[in-house]
């Protein structure tokens, strides 16, 4: 079993070399930035904690610590970030960072969005990880956020890992840092926060936001390689800078 919460940042180098063929993948026109089947995240991830092992049991501890210091304002902070939406990141950016003064960015942060669904959903799907509160009775998650990982037929959740919300936050950090470099620190230290408010919320263990931050760079790399990923990037990016008085 390999440990997972130990990866390093080599380890998504060692990722991220292995996609250069990716470039010569076809892209489906107006839909997603990646092909069907262009990114298998199975081949790329490790699995999730194995039962019963120590990892896992970590992964316990740290959601229940978590739910000790749950205060008024850590859950309202947790409960925010429960939205998908780019815009969860004008608290970097500032007030000007509206979708209405953005349709560029929106439409381009939706696309983004969609590529990245489905190989998440794939990898969800495979290993069914149980949420941390479905496996553990003293995991008490805040209710509007239990409700948000309901499944269709309202009675089952959706699974744990990667945490979707993660990989999303992750990938929100590391493309608008490359839009607007002068906000770096801050935009990943606000990509992270927004996948560590899921275990705050009690819904996603710590190695399942592990595993999405790694499967953001691994996308996100793919994306770059897409010629209307990068002329939609450059739009964006000359709207995001203009709107917030930035030199091109």
């Amino acid at each position: 079993m390999r440990r997972f919460s130990c990866l390093s940042p080599f380890v998504v180098i060692a990722f991220l070399g292995a996609l250069p063929s990716l470039a010569k993948e076809p892209v489906q026109p107006q839909q997603d930035y990646l092909a069907p089947g262009q990114v298998d995240l199975l081949k790329l991830l490790p699995p999730p904690p194995a039962p019963g092992s120590e990892i896992v049991n970590q992964d316990m501890r740290a959601v229940l610590d978590a739910q000790r210091h749950r205060d008024t304002a850590v859950a309202a902070r947790a409960k925010a970030d429960a939205e998908i939406s780019i815009f969860r990141f004008a608290d970097v950016l500032g007030p000007q960072f509206t979708g209405d003064k953005l349709p560029k960015l929106t439409a381009f942060f939706a696309r983004v969005r969609h590529s990245e669904v489905g190989p998440v959903t794939l990898v969800k799907d495979y290993w069914q990880r149980p949420r941390p509160f479905v496996g553990n009775a003293k995991i008490h998650p805040l209710p509007e956020a239990r409700e948000g990982v309901l499944n269709d037929d309202k009675h089952t959740y959706s699974y744990s890992f990667p945490s979707g919300h993660a990989t999303f936050g992750a990938t929100c950090a590391i493309i608008l840092a490359n839009m607007v470099p002068e906000k770096r620190a801050e935009l990943f230290a606000r990509g992270w926060q927004y996948g560590t408010n899921r275990m705050m919320a009690g819904v996603h263990f710590p190695t399942d936001i592990e595993a999405g931050r790694i499967d953001a760079a691994v996308l996100v790399y793919a994306m770059m390689q897409n010629p209307e990923f990068q002329k939609d990037f450059a739009d964006a990016k000359a709207e995001l800078r203009g709107v917030l008085g930035l030199a091109p």
